[in-house]
């Protein structure tokens, strides 16, 4: 069989060593991607362009054969595909031409990979890593009407199309006529093993005087709804007194939830600890008792995945993502969007009884284990590449 050539256009920054961003084990699943893919089609390369800062000193890295990651060292993210037509010109300079092209969104990048893939007559895989039918996604950003039209024409006339839950499968098939055949459901894996740690030495290192953790992992950004996060903490302290909140993460919302958490008296009950590594993360979970997201919609939700791996139930806002991985009832609660009550209510549920806690997080941790096998899931986004490339695929 022919050797797969795979050119993808990303945004993901972490490729490069140094980052402590949420969940940055992108460079670890590419390696296992090329593995597989060399090993079903010897030969096979990935060649990736990623933007990263022109303060970052490193602009190429090849981690292992077959593996090349080229940076655009864009000096502002509004000049990434400046920086990615540079950087084009090199990743072909040795005569290297893709007949796969993949990019992280359909929009600007995907555009552009949309036409590489029709000048040079080579398939394209489309990606959808959010909620592209979300009323709440379409108003977050100015852009966001003109960047669903573009996606949706992308994803008509894309040879495959990767999503992240069977529910945005669905939903594309039945709002924009992507035939089934076409689709890859993918989760997004994690590469995540809790670790067994001292509780009592961790929260004494972090200052958690003992109370019950309610924890958030995640960026701080609009999507988040992290103004009704704080209001849900706001409401749980007055019900458990004894409680101390715990967020994890960065974003361009940090100062202002700081100031949120500041005006309503809660600044020794919340502590911010800013990034932490990934491979630190399940200490963390460990200490948690309850994860509470308020996201406004999440297309797949791995932090819950991770907070189950760790054995900790989950309260959220109903979302794509969670309404497929959250058991009501079972491993945690789905509660309406807004309704911050309800939200407190379920927190404190958790709280107040500690074997409903631990009954949901076992069963949490059973159901995520038997659905979501990271390793299936790489397996399954090389074989949706492998699929693209095959001689009866339908252009």
């Amino acid at each position: 069989m022919t050797a797969v050539n795979l050119l993808m256009f990303s945004r993901d920054s972490t490729f490069f060593s140094g980052s402590t961003d949420v969940g940055s084990d992108t460079l670890s699943r590419h390696i296992k991607y090329i593995r597989l893919l060399e090993h079903a089609r010897p030969g096979s390369q990935i060649r990736i362009i990623t933007y990263t800062s022109h303060l970052q000193p490193d602009n190429y890295a090849q981690p292992v054969p077959g593996l090349h990651i080229y940076g655009t060292r864009s000096r502002y993210r509004m000049f990434y595909l400046i920086g990615v037509l540079q950087r084009l010109r090199k990743v072909m300079a040795d005569g290297w031409r893709p007949n796969l092209v993949t990019a992280q969104t359909p929009w600007e990048e995907g555009t552009l990979a949309i036409i590489i893939s029709y000048m040079m007559r080579v398939p394209y895989i489309a990606q959808l890593h959010f909620d592209l039918l979300s009323p709440y996604w379409r108003a977050e950003h100015v852009l966001n009407t003109w960047r669903a039209w573009i996606a949706r024409y992308i994803i008509k006339h894309a040879d495959r199309v990767r999503v992240v839950s069977e529910k945005l499968s669905r939903d594309l098939q039945a709002h924009l006529g992507v035939p089934q055949n076409r689709m890859c459901v993918v989760p997004v894996s994690a590469s995540f093993t809790p670790k067994k740690v001292s509780k009592y030495q961790l929260a004494l290192d972090m200052k958690l005087d003992g109370r019950d953790v309610v924890l958030f992992v995640g960026r701080f950004y609009a999507p988040k709804n992290l103004t009704l996060w704080i209001e849900v903490a706001h409401l749980i302290k007055k019900k458990f007194p004894n409680v101390i909140f715990l967020m994890v993460g960065s974003g361009p919302e940090v100062e202002g939830i700081k100031r949120i958490v500041h005006s309503i008296g809660l600044d020794a009950d919340i502590v911010f600890t800013g990034s932490i590594a990934h491979e630190v993360l399940p200490a963390i979970y460990n200490i948690a008792d309850v994860l509470l997201l308020t996201s406004l919609y999440e297309s797949f939700g791995r932090v819950v995945v991770e907070s189950y791996l760790s054995e900790v139930p989950v309260v959220s806002t109903e979302t794509a993502g969670t309404l497929e991985l959250i058991q009501h009832g079972k491993t945690g609660y789905i509660i309406p969007q807004g309704d911050a009550e309800g939200l407190a209510e379920a927190v404190v549920t958790l709280l107040q009884d500690k074997c409903l806690r631990w009954e949901m997080g076992k069963r949490g941790k059973q159901d995520i284990n038997s659905r979501y096998d990271p390793e299936i899931h790489i397996k399954r986004l090389v074989d949706c590449w492998l699929s693209a490339t095959e001689p009866s695929r339908q252009l």
